[in-house]
């Protein structure tokens, strides 16, 4: 992907334009950058030039005068090309804020902000705001119990305390956050969902002692309490199915010793379920109830994008 920011020698100010070349790396393929909206900012703040990029592969020009700059570039935004009326400077810019309810699994939204200056090389990445929790498999082994041969069924897997609101630009100090499914999941909220499967998904299989490859991958903001609390929850990944019809909750902190859910991050489990859970979905979990093996994985990057101011 290649587009430009160039202009002719401006007399009238005295600047002299010049180009700097920007490679950008993400971890999608290149059709799953729908749109690319890049904001260039002066050293005082103040809005230097703006352009869209519809898809991949496109050649655009942007005008923008020389010398350091900030560059802002939002990919796959849900906001229209003339919906950023109101970003003058890099302050408001700062304030712009996206919703979970609006993502979609294929074209994320990304973001980076990085200096520039004319006639340097940049290497940048674009990461996704949102993180994603990856249960990948799940079986049971109720070895001892009186219901040793049962299976779980009527599988689902949701997110509770899941962060749905979050800053565009994300090195913004003063966050933007909004819970929702507090300790149970919202059928009404989850209905407000482009993708309802980011939040919630049904498994089509019961599970047994032999492990099923669930897959199930669902998507939040970061959520970062410096401690848990009543007021400041970790999210949560929960189990929820049926022993010998009796419903039941497997209720998972995220990351709960290394500071909750950050920006951008992967949470994968491979989880055992060792007896009957909790019987509320915001219940406590004892050791005994459960094997949890979580990996925290690396963004993966894949493609590198060229780009030429």
């Amino acid at each position: 992907m290649f587009f430009s920011c160039i202009k002719e020698n401006n007399e009238s100010d005295g600047e002299l334009e010049e180009t700097v070349g920007c490679k950008l790396k993400s971890g999608l393929s290149a059709d799953q950058i729908q749109t690319l909206d890049a904001f260039v900012f002066k050293q005082d703040g103040t809005l230097d030039c703006y352009q869209r990029i519809e898809h991949p592969g496109s050649t655009c020009g942007i005008a923008s005068g020389s010398g350091k700059k900030r560059l802002l570039l939002i990919a796959n935004s849900c906001t229209g090309k003339y919906g950023w009326a109101d970003i003058r400077n890099l302050h408001s810019a700062a304030l712009l804020t996206t919703d979970l309810e609006i993502e979609r699994r294929m074209t994320p939204l990304m973001s980076c902000l990085i200096d520039i200056q004319a006639g340097e090389e940049i290497l940048t990445e674009l990461h996704p705001l949102r993180s994603e929790i990856l249960l990948q498999t799940l079986r049971c082994d109720f070895s001892g119990r009186s219901y040793a041969g049962e299976k779980l069924t009527d599988i689902k897997v949701y997110l509770t305390y899941a962060n749905a609101s979050c800053n565009i630009i994300p090195e913004v100090r003063n966050r933007a956050f909004r819970l929702i499914n507090p300790g149970m999941l919202d059928e009404h909220h989850l209905k407000k969902f482009k993708e309802q499967d980011l939040m919630m998904q049904a498994l089509d299989e019961d599970v047994g002692r032999e492990a099923l490859w669930a897959n199930c991958s669902l998507f939040c903001y970061c959520n970062e309490p410096e401690e848990e609390s009543i007021g400041s929850p970790l999210t949560k990944l929960v189990i929820e199915g049926k022993i010998g019809g009796d419903t039941y909750y497997y209720p998972i902190r995220i990351n709960p010793y290394g500071g909750g859910v950050a920006p951008g991050g992967k949470y994968v489990f491979d989880i055992t379920l060792k007896r009957a859970g909790a019987t509320d979905p915001d219940g406590n979990l004892e050791e005994e109830d459960i094997e949890i093996n979580m990996e925290i994985v690396e963004w993966e990057t894949k493609e590198w994008y060229d780009v030429e101011f």
